[in-house]
């Protein structure tokens, strides 16, 4: 007699994350934005922004939705401190992971 053939796993089983073990990277998050934010960029994420470096202390304007000069300055002395130069004093996916984690 002949053994049987491993069964397959069900739909939901081939889908299901399993935890990261040593050795095996952990599977990617959720998607980040790969839009980004420049001097004369305006809107609700310039604002959320504005917010997040107020909070460090690193932005004193207005949180009015306005990327301006004042607020790509604050932006380089946050990328600098946080050894994020790729993006230079605009608003990419990097910085945005990383100040979001920070500022949760």
């Amino acid at each position: 007699m002949l053994p049987s053939p491993p069964a397959s796993p069900s739909p939901s089983q081939k889908h299901r994350a399993e935890p990261p073990s040593p050795g095996r990277p952990a599977e990617p998050g959720p998607p980040v934005s790969s839009y980004t934010l420049t001097v004369g960029s305006r809107g609700p994420d310039v604002v959320d922004l504005q917010q997040r470096l107020q909070g460090i202390g690193l932005y004193t304007g207005a949180a009015d939705g306005y990327f301006d000069v004042s607020l790509q300055t604050a932006l380089r002395r946050y990328q600098t401190a946080r050894n994020i130069p790729q993006e230079d004093g605009a608003y990419g996916p990097l910085t945005r992971v990383v100040l979001t984690a920070e500022t949760g």
